[in-house]
C-alpha cells in the first residue's frame, strides 16, 4: 500500500512541477457505471476498470477538439439455466471518438465536453463469437485541480447491433454509462 501511495504521490508532484511544451496528448483512468436494457443479452453487469488515450488538436481558448480511444472493462454473469452453474465473463467495450471541448470563461479550469463515435464489443472471447457493432454518444464535465491533472465524470449512450446466423435478423443493445475519474495531460 506504501509503494502505490508513493508512486502516485510522485506521479502528481512530477506532472505538477513539469514544464513541458503540452503535446495535446492525455491519459485517462475511470470507474465505469453500466446500466443495461431488459433486452440485452447481459443484463447483470459490473464494471471493472476504464481508460482512455486522448490527442487534442487544437489549442484554442474558448474551444477543442480531438480524436479519443476509450476502453471500458466489465464483468458479467452468465447463467444458462437453472440447473447450470453461473459462470462469469469479462468483456470489453471498445469506442473510437471524435471529441469537443469547450472552456468556461469565467471559470478556466471546468470544461464541458462531448463525444461521439464508433463502438464495439463481443461477450465471449472465442473465434466462434461475433462482434457488436455500433455507436455512442456522450457529454461530462472536467475539472483541473493541478496544471496537468484533472477529475471528470461523464455519461454515454451506447447502441450497438448483432447480426444473427439467419443473416435476417438483428438483436441490438442499448447501455447507459457513467464514468468518474481523473486524467492527465502530458
Amino acid at each position: 500500500m506504501r509503494t502505490y501511495l508513493l508512486f502516485a504521490v510522485f506521479l502528481i508532484g512530477f506532472f505538477n512541477i513539469s514544464k513541458a511544451q503540452d503535446t495535446g496528448v492525455s491519459f485517462e483512468m475511470h470507474y465505469p457505471l453500466i446500466f443495461s436494457d431488459e433486452h440485452n443479452a447481459y443484463t447483470d453487469n459490473e464494471g471493472v476498470l476504464g481508460g482512455a488515450l486522448q490527442f487534442q488538436f487544437t489549442d484554442n481558448v474558448p474551444f477543442n477538439f480531438g480524436i479519443e480511444y476509450k476502453f471500458d472493462l466489465f464483468q458479467t454473469i452468465e447463467n444458462l439455466s437453472e440447473y447450470t452453474e453461473t459462470t462469469k465473463r469479462n468483456f470489453l467495450i471498445s469506442n473510437i471518438n471524435l471529441f469537443s471541448k469547450m472552456m468556461f470563461v469565467t471559470v478556466p479550469e471546468l470544461q464541458l465536453y462531448t463525444t461521439g463515435g464508433f463502438t464495439t464489443y463481443k461477450y465471449k472471447n472465442t473465434s466462434t463469437g461475433r462482434s457488436h457493432i455500433g455507436f455512442n454518444v456522450g457529454a461530462g464535465l472536467s475539472y483541473d485541480i493541478f496544471e496537468k491533472i484533472y477529475l471528470f465524470s461523464s455519461y454515454s449512450f451506447i447502441k450497438a447491433t448483432l447480426k444473427q446466423n439467419d443473416g435476417e435478423s438483428l438483436t441490438s443493445d442499448k447501455y447507459q454509462l457513467i464514468r468518474i475519474g481523473f486524467g492527465f495531460k502530458i
